[in-house]
């Protein structure tokens, strides 16, 4: 029985219209040429090299990123606004 109900919705579903793209494109794209394929080191010799930070620079970051986080990991609600907080819901 499950696979006639399967065969069902596969059929149903295959009658679905195809939507009407053909008038989203208007004529000026149709015309337009296709675009000149370039090369990928091409384009990445165009970008050139990233620039590289000094390694100092990139501890200190760290260093800053790390204690922000540190910040970040200490509860979100104090004692005393928890406190306040339980009193009201009872």
């Amino acid at each position: 029985m499950r696979i006639l109900e399967t065969f069902a919705l596969l059929a149903c579903a295959s009658c679905a219209p195809f939507p009407e793209l053909d008038d989203t494109v208007d004529q000026e794209a149709r015309d337009a040429p296709y675009p000149t394929l370039v090369n990928i080191s091409a384009l990445n010799a165009a970008i050139g090299p990233e620039p590289t930070l000094p390694l100092a620079e990139i501890e200190s970051r760290l260093n800053e990123l790390d204690a922000s986080a540190e910040a970040l990991r200490g509860p979100v609600v104090d004692d005393e606004s928890r406190s306040r907080m339980e009193e009201g819901v009872r």
